[in-house]
């Protein structure tokens, strides 16, 4: 199960962002991170599925704390099986 039919089994709207890359600058490495501080500044808060820790997801992270919002994170270890492949936890 995704995260989008996760929200919509427990009620919770989804808005999309989407990256806008410009077409002169290739490849456009700013567009994901402007596309977080639009998402950091609509939402309330964040659960952050991070897996591996990817860059993206700890610029989300930054931003989100950087508004005083709460963040709640779920760091997965997809090279681990059951319930150790999961860290959770609040910052």
């Amino acid at each position: 199960m995704c995260s989008s039919d996760l929200a919509k089994d427990k009620g919770i709207l989804i808005k999309q962002f989407i990256p806008h890359y410009s077409v002169d600058s290739f490849p456009d490495t700013t567009a994901p991170l402007l596309r977080n501080v639009d998402m950091a500044n609509y939402a309330e808060g964040l659960i952050a599925i991070w897996i591996n820790k990817s860059r993206g997801t700890e610029h989300m992270i930054k931003q989100m704390k950087k508004l005083n919002k709460p963040v709640e994170i779920m760091e997965m270890y997809p090279e681990l099986t059951g319930p150790e492949c999961i860290k959770k936890y609040r910052v």
